[in-house]
């Protein structure tokens, strides 16, 4: 849960934050605290049904979206939001 909350869930804030146009940012942080409230009352239905697996389970969703994250995602460092939209779009 403290690898989930420190790295995972920051990337996701603030990827989409820098990846999408200003008009969407109410979106965007909709959709994170939508994630982040999916996440939070899954955990107690996880611990009661499949127990300490639970942590396996966040752990491999960890390990994929930085996977994700590492691999599939632009690098934005340095970039406008015009110059990352031109990258993502030609990754299509």
């Amino acid at each position: 849960m403290v690898l989930q909350r420190t790295l995972i869930d920051t990337s996701r804030w603030v990827y989409l934050v820098e990846i999408l146009p200003f008009e969407w940012m109410g979106y965007d942080t909709s959709f994170c605290w939508i994630v982040t409230g999916l996440v939070l009352f899954a955990a107690p239905y996880s611990f009661e049904h499949i127990g300490r697996w639970t942590f396996f389970v966040f752990s491999v969703i960890t390990a994929g979206s930085g996977l994700f994250f590492w691999k599939l995602l632009p690098e934005t460092k340095n970039k406008n939001v015009d110059e990352t939209l031109k990258d993502l779009n030609q990754m299509q």
